[in-house]
């Protein structure tokens, strides 16, 4: 019996040890609240808890009241930029996240409301095929949404960040660089070692160096990174499918609701994407019925703006250049 409960101990010792590294170190930054929480960390982060946890730490001092909704591509939409268009009082915040859903846009919305924060203006921009993806939480851990946005299990929420840390020896590589503070190839597929995935610690908007980069040299940046703008053929004019289904629109809906009860300024953008995809004219006919036609500014499809590969950091996300050129538009 001793020799069982001895190989067992043995056993449990290194997994015990593993699990504390995992609550120590927190590499995810789930589990403690931190004042700048994506400063020199290498790996990527939940933003929609980032966010939110920022959002719900900090409303009662800041006194947000301008919020920005939708995918990373937000990035273009400098709130800089969009802050000489707003009031002098004006708080903008910086309320995307990695891949965002309808479900997230609305969760985050439902939750300012809910918190008895004030939404004087929104900008929510549209990326088709991600805004309109099947309408629940992501399961995967960067992009899973908040409990406190998604109203679903926090049990389930740490699960699975806790699952991330064991997979495809996230840990190994992770628990290297945090004890010997080297940076080696294998780690590359999953630890980030540069600032494009930090955040301001206040507005969380997404830090953008790369655009600094871009300024200094143009030719050389576009000429260094061809690979990442693969070619197209601008003669075609294609569309996304109709994605907007019941459980969307009744999200849609709602926003509008808490919009108007709100006394919201807001705008519906849709995002000029590199691959010159259009929305669907079915959704945006929904989309300029629910919201006002002088609300919705589609920027989809073959236009002047996705014709121009220097309007593109690379082939997913657009310039901060696009973003405040969209703003002026609005704003006019």
């Amino acid at each position: 019996m001793k020799r069982f409960l001895l190989r067992i101990l043995i056993f449990a010792i290194p997994v015990l040890v593993l699990l504390g590294s995992y609550f120590v170190t927190d590499p995810f930054k789930v589990l403690r609240s931190y004042a700048d929480p994506s400063k020199d960390h290498v790996v990527t982060l939940n933003k929609d808890h980032i966010g939110t946890t920022t959002y719900l730490n900090l409303k009662d001092e800041v006194h947000y009241n301008a919020f920005l909704f939708g995918s990373s591509r937000t990035l273009a939409f400098r709130l800089k930029d969009w802050k000489a268009h707003l009031p002098a009082d004006a708080v903008p915040f910086a309320f995307d996240a990695n891949k965002e859903s309808l479900f997230g846009i609305l969760g985050k919305i439902r939750l300012i409301d809910a918190s008895g924060g004030p939404l004087d203006h929104a900008i929510v921009v549209i990326c088709p095929l991600h805004t309109f993806a099947p309408f629940r939480n992501s399961e995967s851990a960067l992009y899973i949404k908040d409990p406190r946005v998604s109203g679903e299990s926090a049990y389930a929420f740490q699960k699975t960040m806790l699952a991330a840390y064991f997979s495809d020896l996230f840990f190994v590589k992770y628990l290297d660089h945090a004890l010997t503070g080297r940076r080696k190839p294998y780690m590359d597929d999953v630890l980030t070692f540069s600032n494009r995935n930090q955040y301001d610690p206040v507005s969380l908007e997404r830090l953008m160096a790369v655009e600094a980069t871009i300024q200094a040299d143009p030719e050389r940046y576009y000429r260094e990174h061809k690979d990442l703008f693969p070619a197209r053929d601008t003669t075609r004019h294609d569309s996304y499918p109709a994605m907007i289904g019941p459980e969307h629109l009744t999200a849609l809906r709602e926003i509008k609701t808490i919009f108007n009860k709100q006394g919201t300024d807001y705008a519906i953008v849709i995002s000029p994407l590199y691959d010159q995809k259009a929305i669907a004219t079915r959704d945006l006919a929904i989309l300029r019925g629910l919201f006002g036609t002088g609300h919705v500014f589609d920027h989809s499809g073959n236009n002047a703006l996705t014709s121009d590969m220097h309007n593109y950091l690379e082939n997913s996300h657009y310039r901060a250049s696009v973003g405040r050129r969209i703003m002026d538009e609005i704003h006019r």
